[in-house]
């Protein structure tokens, strides 16, 4: 039961950062079982003549459902948004407004994810940076790409990391290849041995 719809400030979307709103959109719905409601069309069957309890029930909880999400949408967004959004009766229409407004054509986001996956390819740890540095910009840069739909594994996540550091990691990463199952591995796991790593460096110097 949605009694009370408490959004941050973060969470109120402005026409910017689209794909991270949706984000935490989907999840808060999820949360309140709502989701379905906005992948659905709702649509109201009228009762027929002389109506069940049971049917009354669900008539009243599937309007009761759609309004709820409607709701919190009209709350996530600014009044500029809103004020283009009162005419749809249901959550679905409302959110899939928001989608073909501000999500992009297929064409845009296949040019975007394009780029970004070119970024990827390219992207190299210059030796200035920290361990720190360098997986804050490389795990952005993934996020940005599974926002886009495309499916990253972790398996490639790792890799890339790994042949994408200078040499001074080298004798640690062959360490963890002989340590670890490479396929199993987690992106975090890597990081945090990488930092350990780092931090020996720079007390030996």
């Amino acid at each position: 039961m949605v009694s009370n719809v408490n959004l941050s400030a973060r969470a109120i979307f402005t026409g910017e950062n689209y794909d991270y709103w949706v984000v935490r959109m989907e999840a808060y719905l999820l949360a309140y079982d709502l989701w379905s409601i906005v992948e659905e069309e709702y649509v109201r069957v009228p009762l027929l003549e002389n109506p069940t309890l049971l049917q009354i029930r669900q008539d009243a909880e599937g309007s009761m459902r759609n309004f709820k999400a409607l709701s919190i949408l009209h709350s996530a967004v600014s009044d500029d948004i809103f004020s283009r959004l009162v005419a749809f009766k249901t959550a679905k229409k409302a959110w899939d407004y928001l989608r073909e407004e501000y999500a992009g054509s297929p064409k845009v986001r296949r040019v975007k994810l394009l780029t970004l996956k070119r970024e990827f390819e390219l992207l190299r740890m210059q030796e200035e940076k920290s361990i720190r540095e360098y997986s804050t910009k490389f795990m952005n840069l993934i996020n940005q790409i599974r926002l886009l739909r495309e499916e990253f594994k972790d398996q490639r996540v790792v890799e890339k990391m790994m042949i994408s550091l200078p040499e001074m990691f080298e004798s640690k990463l062959s360490v963890i290849e002989e340590i670890f199952d490479l396929e199993k591995l987690i992106v975090a796991e890597l990081i945090s041995k990488l930092q350990a790593q780092e931090q020996t460096f720079s007390n030996k110097k």
